[in-house]
């Protein structure tokens, strides 16, 4: 029983030295490093907006609500880029982004999150039709009013790779060709 007393005793003792002793505090994470940095350049012109993104010019029939797109660039040039539109777009339009489909665009469940949105690009999910690129962030959302809310991103301009200088065919054997034409058989 002794032993039994004991025991509890320097586990009552090591439990209180351990609420008794100050703990440090752990440095609070800083958020700035998931901060993303602002674009170099914000276009709002709606009809550069608008052929930027459908690479077309938009009709008298193409009413535009807003439109953004942004940039970000170094001295090696546009590194990414996103857009955002929202436009009542015109049976032309529709047609040439539905069914000509202009851009390969394949129907989607839902309208995923589109991050850093504008906010006027809102709309409510259940009231909208979705296509979108496979493997890509174009989108398009065509609401039950008419509206189009419209967005992509993309990694801007890669650089190529490097030419490798013309090297002309060598010939068969020791790299010239006869002086004469080959033979011609019998008729």
């Amino acid at each position: 029983m002794k032993v039994a007393v004991l025991i509890a005793a320097v586990i009552a003792l090591v439990a209180l030295g351990f609420y008794l002793v100050p703990r440090e505090e752990p440095e609070p994470v800083v958020q700035a490093s998931l901060e993303r940095p602002r674009p170099n350049t914000v276009v709002s012109d709606p009809t550069v907006v608008f052929q930027r993104a459908f690479w077309k010019h938009p009709l008298a029939d193409d009413r535009i609500h807003h439109a953004e797109r942004r940039e970000w660039s170094d001295e090696n040039g546009v590194k990414r880029w996103q857009w955002f539109i929202s436009v009542d777009p015109s049976a032309e339009l529709v047609k040439h982004l539905r069914e000509d489909n202009a851009f390969g665009l394949v129907p989607m469940k839902s309208s995923a999150e589109v991050r850093d949105a504008p906010p006027w690009f809102t709309f409510e999910s259940e009231d909208i039709e979705v296509i979108g690129a496979q493997g890509g962030n174009m989108r398009l959302s065509f609401s039950n009013s008419g509206r189009l809310f419209a967005t992509d991103s993309g990694g801007g301009f890669q650089a190529g790779a490097s030419e490798s200088p013309s090297v002309p065919p060598q010939a068969a054997g020791n790299g010239r060709l006869p002086y004469s034409p080959p033979p011609r058989p019998n008729p």
